[in-house]
Parts: structure tokens; sequence; C-alpha cells
């Protein structure tokens, strides 16, 4: 199995030079990162829904671009469907606001809307948050935004649950994109057990479906309790060609945003 063990600590207290650690709900939060970073917020269609996107830029062509996927946010609230399930930290748009590599992040359906619309049903965040419709939807808006930038050499970069959607949506472009999971609940079956949590039924999980291969990357962190190692044991056993990359002091959210420069570098990315 290849397994790259990093031993290497970071410096946990550094201050983030992203302000999204305190203060009001996400929206709020990603309005203040695109402020701070001058991103540009926008939109792509697909045939369902709406999908939020941001960028450094408006569009334009680049030779290699970096795709990243979100979190699954605040599914419930006090074991309650959430009307809204917009995290409160936007780690993942973070992290692409750090990456030096011409880089996009895409939204994920009914998250960052200022209004829900009728077709927003809860299942689409809650057991179904990994459904068929879901990898559908987002392959469709990635391809969307593959052919916006011109058709580049693409990695798909998920941090938490968009871990789950970038492998399972990679498997349905071609050619399949590089895959870099971030803190990523690899086997939900596994994740669940593992938290005694409700089953996430027509979810699709990628232990079944996703084969041995080389070429992805998995970042892990020593102290996650969110998704600790153990709850993807199966998932590490059963790809021993992907590689694993696990970082010391690190926990589902600190340090990857301070750090993601230099975990670029570490990973040879363009």
């Amino acid at each position: 199995m290849k397994i790259v063990h990093r031993r290497t600590f970071y410096n946990v207290g550094l201050t983030l030079i992203i302000a999204f650690v305190t203060g009001c709900a996400g929206h709020s939060k990603l309005d203040d990162l695109l402020r701070q970073q001058q991103l540009h917020r926008a939109s792509i269609s697909t045939a369902q829904f709406e999908l939020m996107t941001v960028a450094p830029a408006i569009s334009e062509q680049a030779a290699t671009l970096h795709i990243y996927l979100g979190g699954d946010g605040r599914p419930w609230v006090a074991n309650q469907p959430s009307a809204d399930p917009t995290g409160r930290q936007p780690v993942a748009i973070a992290m692409m606001a750090q990456d030096p590599t011409p880089a996009i992040y895409l939204g994920r359906p009914c998250y960052y809307l200022d209004k829900m619309p009728e077709n927003c049903q809860s299942v689409l965040w809650t057991s179904g948050r990994y459904s068929e419709l879901v990898i559908a939807t987002m392959t469709e808006g990635v391809e969307r935004v593959i052919a916006a930038y011109g058709k580049p050499k693409v990695t798909l970069i998920g941090y938490s649950g968009g871990g789950v959607i970038a492998l399972l949506l990679a498997q349905r472009l071609s050619p399949p994109p590089r895959v870099i999971t971030v803190a990523s609940n690899l086997d939900i079956e596994g994740w669940i057990t593992f938290h005694k949590l409700q089953p996430l039924y027509g979810s699709i999980n990628p232990l079944d479906v996703i084969p041995d291969q080389a070429g992805d990357s998995h970042l892990i962190g020593s102290r996650d309790q969110v998704v600790p190692v153990q709850s993807i044991s199966r998932y590490i056993e059963a790809h021993p060609q992907a590689s694993y990359h696990y970082f010391d002091g690190f926990d589902h959210k600190c340090c990857w945003v301070e750090n993601w420069r230099d975990i670029l570098l570490t990973l040879h990315m363009p």
C-alpha cells in the first residue's frame, strides 16, 4: 500500500489571513471572503438546478484548472432537516482562494442560495446528499465549467463530503481527472457506522463503485474527529494504488487553509 506518512509539524497557531472562523452565518462569511480576496460569484444552470460558482476572475482560457467542491454544510439542525444546508465556514472556497493555479469553486445543488426554489427538497442534503441526482447535476456543472475554460487539464479537489462527490463524478468524465480529497468520508457506510448515524439512503458509496487506481490523493488529518481514519479504513484497504497523506496536528477544519499553498507543492501540483 502506498501511504505517505507526513510527520512535519505545522504551526497550527498561525493567524488565518482569511477571516471565516468567527462571525455570523455562512452567507455573510462568504460575502466577507469575496470582498477580502476579490473573488467573483456567479452561477451555472444545469437541467434542474442553479449551481453557484466562485473564482478569482471571470471565466477565461486555461491550460490547467483546479475545480473545488465543498462539504456537506449543515444538513441537520436539532435532529431536523435544515432549511438551508449552507455551512457556516466556507473552507473549500477559502482553500481555492489560496491556490496559485487557475481555480474555481463549484457549489452543490441548493447551497448558497438567497431563496430556496421548490425543487430544493431536504433529501438533497440529508439522506440523498450523494445521490444519483446530485452526482449527475454536479457532473453537468463540471462539464460546463470545463467547456467555459477551453477544456483544460482538470484536477478535482473535494473537501469533506465534496471529496465523495469528486470521486463519484470523476468516473463520468472523459478522460477522468485527477482527484484530491481533503478530510473526506470516502466510505460513507463505514463513516455512518463509526458515528452511529442515520443511513444515507439513496446515496452512492465510493467504496462500492470506485476502482482501485493510481493518481488519486487523499489527505487525512491526524486529529480529525469528524472523519477519523478508522472510519475510512475499508476504503484505504480496498484502494492500495491511491496515495494517502497524513498530516499531524490537523483536524477536520484546521489547518488546511493556512497551509494550502505548501500542501499543493508537496503534492507536485502545477
